[in-house]
């Protein structure tokens, strides 16, 4: 299932027969789809039974006694990765609003957040008895009435690189279960931060109240929910914030929940979040290339060569303003862009699709490619937020750039994408 919008629904889409919006007991993958404003006793937006893959797709408005977005069932498999889960549940949902994991059964969340999300207990998720990994998500602004408003556990838990916020009746509960938090903030909740087990310290976590475990932190300087490239809302930090640099680098995925590179700095960051700057994006992609040419074969080599010495000549100091890493001199922006055009990411996209395939794999290149792009969509939003009192039309069609921009991204257009924010920095840059 692909590119499809399901609401309001009230009743069942059937995969073999059971109960949900849509209930599998296959295998069925889910890819850039929206669930709205469905309900069902089990699985207001679906019920799985079998193996579910989510990728890329939203869950909102969502209803169900239990998992009103999603109810993976005993012994099924669920991996949601890059979705957002918004404003599902009531105070009819007993348990999940997000997602409700059963016993015996395994979750995998990634890239994702959950926002506004509301239930009894577990107001993101509830994991009943079953294992459950949560990496490079967000939790903010989730409510339960009892416990539990981020992740109520009553199984086997290991959250890493996450960030929780502002959630409304705990934000992590656990009662007797093994719960283990990695490189992971857990700040301002309404109610305690953790409630019931004490957590196991996978080392690198930030806690505002003292009790779940890590360096106790009064404020994580945490950023508003919202687009900062990726295909889910998140939390930026700054340099400032406690959070930087201070995860455990045994922990650290690769990239963090925009699918930006890990680490950007001498060491990755505690959260979902990777503090980032334009420079530090193409310096890092350098460096991994640097590191890939080796293993490729003639033409990756070739190519990927080509690829680094752009990005060398992009990074080149006489290119950039000031030491923030957003800037580049107006004289030479234009170049800087156009290195990133066709030296960087054409080159990439050619390896991408070529035949004979390349050595190197397809998510290794995708990343390379997003953070590019996430580079030259960097340099448009700071050139935006530094003219406030511009030309009120200018901005309104620099941030329409941006906006298209960001839907070429998420379709995998990067070179479209980065045209489109080349002329949104052109378009503001002087103002």
């Amino acid at each position: 299932m692909k590119n499809v919008t399901i609401h309001g629904f009230n009743g069942a889409i059937y995969n073999n027969s059971g109960i949900g919006t849509i209930t599998n007991y296959g295998t069925l993958t889910v890819t850039s789809c929206t669930f709205d404003h469905n309900s069902e006793i089990t699985g207001g937006a679906i019920a799985n039974y079998g193996t579910l893959i989510v990728t890329n797709s939203t869950f909102a408005n969502n209803h169900a006694t239990f998992g009103a977005g999603i109810f993976n069932a005993d012994q099924a498999t669920l991996n949601a990765t890059g979705s957002n889960f918004y404003s599902n549940g009531d105070s009819s949902t007993l348990q999940g609003g997000g997602i409700y994991n059963s016993s015996q059964s395994t979750s995998t969340v990634s890239n994702s957040t959950f926002d506004f999300n509301y239930s009894l207990n577990g107001g993101g998720i509830f994991n009943a008895g079953g294992t459950l990994n949560v990496n490079n998500s967000t939790f903010f602004e989730n409510v339960a009435y009892f416990a539990g408003a981020g992740i109520a556990n009553s199984g086997t838990m290991t959250v890493t690189n996450s960030t929780f916020d502002f959630n409304s009746g705990s934000s992590i509960n656990s009662v007797n279960m093994t719960l283990t938090l990695r490189n992971t903030i857990v700040a301002n909740s309404i109610g305690f931060n953790c409630w019931g087990s004490l957590p196991i310290d996978g080392g690198g976590n930030l806690d505002t109240d003292g009790t779940c475990v890590g360096t106790i932190s009064p404020d994580p300087l945490l950023g508003p929910l919202q687009n900062n490239g990726g295909p889910t809302p998140t939390m930026a930090i700054s340099m400032a914030s406690p959070a930087f640099g201070g995860a455990n680098p045994a922990n650290c995925p690769l990239t963090d929940q925009r699918g930006v590179l890990r680490p950007q700095f001498l060491s990755c960051d505690i959260g979902a979040y990777e503090f980032d700057t334009a420079n530090s994006l193409l310096t890092a992609v350098r460096n991994n290339i640097l590191t890939l040419i080796p293993t490729g074969n003639q033409h990756d080599q070739t190519t990927l060569t080509a690829v680094a010495s752009a990005l060398a000549a992009a990074l080149n100091s006489h290119n950039w303003h000031g030491t923030d890493g957003n800037h580049l001199n107006a004289s030479e922006g234009e170049d800087v862009f156009e290195l990133l055009v066709e030296g960087a990411c054409g080159r990439l996209m050619q390896l991408l699709k070529a035949s004979p395939p390349s050595v190197i794999p397809a998510q290794t290149l995708q990343t390379l490619l997003n953070n590019v792009t996430l580079a030259g969509r960097t340099l448009a939003t700071v050139a935006i937020s530094d003219s406030p009192g511009g030309n009120p039309t200018k901005l309104a069609q620099a941030n329409a750039l941006v906006a298209k921009g960001d839907a070429d991204a998420a379709a995998g257009k990067y070179i479209s994408a980065l045209v489109n924010y080349e002329i949104a920095w052109s378009l503001l840059h002087g103002d």
